[in-house]
């Protein structure tokens, strides 16, 4: 069962599921858990606007049932939100490592084919001394 599954079967995510699922899973998800929120929070304006112009009370075991699950329902777009981001960020550290060692590369190249060998050399031994 895949985490949106999850979320649509239970209504909430384990934590274990978190850290399975895809980018693209959190995100889908992500957008769904905004979407529930979004339509809990019309229902709750509508509440209120009938109280303010009808004076219309909502049924407060309901009204207390809507409040708490667009509060937990917030928690899980901000545990999703966390997720991706912290995702994002281990990409980018990823990325810039390859993009670090590929500059590496060209400059050992470059180094290789317009300097002796005995200068390659030494420019190599005046860099390891140089690096921490």
């Amino acid at each position: 069962m895949n985490i949106y599954d999850e979320y649509k079967e239970k209504g909430k995510v384990s934590n274990d599921s978190l850290k399975k699922a895809t980018e693209s899973e959190l995100i889908a998800l992500k957008e769904l858990v905004d979407e529930d929120i979004t339509h809990i929070k019309n229902k709750l304006d509508v509440v209120k606007t009938e109280l303010i112009t009808k004076k219309i009370y909502a049924n407060p075991d309901w009204y207390r049932r809507a409040t708490a699950a667009k509060r937990i329902k917030g928690q899980l777009s901000q545990r999703l939100q966390n997720e991706i981001a912290q995702r994002k960020r281990e990409r980018k550290a990823r990325d810039r490592e390859l993009n670090e060692k590929d500059r590496i590369g060209y400059l050992l190249e470059a180094m290789k084919q317009v300097l002796t060998p005995e200068q390659v050399e030494k420019v190599l031994d005046m860099w390891r001394q140089l690096r921490p």
